[in-house]
């Protein structure tokens, strides 16, 4: 069994998963694993700020045929003692391989709720298509994944009648790329895309990159760069800005 402990160091605007953005492959850890973590960012003084996120997963590797995890993540912030950030979001992930573990199918479910962006509940369905490229060499790891997804939100209710949004019931196509490469044993950079436009209205769409460098300090601690940039192009209404930009530093120690 594996763990993972994260403690950040350096936040800018948000903090986010502590797992690795590189996609999950069958035969990577064969057996039950587990990752868990923790960030914590404080500043005193002419500005309070708090902000606290618990995230964990948990995989099972079956090494012939299949491997599925379940992750877990929560939020919570305050700057000068008002509450900022407070979300919550839960995803169960199944890979099965179709010819070999380089070419799989994969489904899912995730669970949302995100007050600060007026996410009462938001529920998904997704299926797909994934392949990797370069599969022979140990370096270079590369993903095309391709797939549809259906997902329903609810939002909270407003004070506001003009910025009450009804919930909403939308059918979108889910593609992402992934690349990762490590230079070395224990030093990797990683970017993943994604792209979500709904199926009747491709101006509708939502787009997530993330970047990460990871490298090994002393054997068991490494230190882990991460720079994520979502943009949503038809936000609901009383949310200010269509993007959402945040940078993370910290140190990650397997045991």
């Amino acid at each position: 069994m594996k763990k993972l402990l994260l403690l950040t160091t350096l936040l800018l605007h948000s903090l986010y998963g502590v797992v690795t953005i590189t996609p999950v492959e069958l035969g990577e850890d064969p057996g039950l694993s587990a990752k868990v973590g923790l960030s914590l960012a404080t500043k005193k003084g002419n500005s309070d700020v708090e902000s606290y996120k618990a995230a964990g997963r948990v995989t099972y590797d079956n090494n012939v045929s299949y491997v599925t995890w379940f992750q877990v993540a929560g939020e919570y912030g305050e700057a000068n003692k008002e509450k900022n950030v407070q979300n919550l979001y839960a995803h169960l992930r199944y890979i099965h391989n179709i010819t070999d573990r380089y070419h799989v199918w994969e489904a899912a479910l995730q669970t949302q709720e995100d007050e600060f962006r007026l996410i009462n509940r938001r529920r998904l369905v997704a299926l797909g298509y994934r392949q990797r490229f370069f599969p022979t060499s140990p370096e270079l790891k590369a993903y095309v994944g391709i797939g549809a997804m259906y997902e329903y939100i609810d939002y909270l209710e407003s004070d506001d009648t003009a910025l009450q949004n009804p919930s909403e019931h939308n059918g979108r196509i889910s593609a992402y790329a992934s690349l990762s490469y490590a230079f070395k044993k224990d030093t990797t950079l990683g970017f993943i895309s994604y792209m979500q436009p709904k199926f009747d209205d491709f101006g509708d769409f939502v787009t997530l990159n993330e970047l990460e460098l990871r490298f090994n300090i002393v054997k068991e601690l490494f230190l882990l760069f991460s720079l994520k940039y979502t943009y949503d192009a038809k936000p609901p209404l009383g949310i200010a800005s269509k993007y959402d930009f945040s940078q993370n530093t910290s140190f990650v120690y397997k045991f």
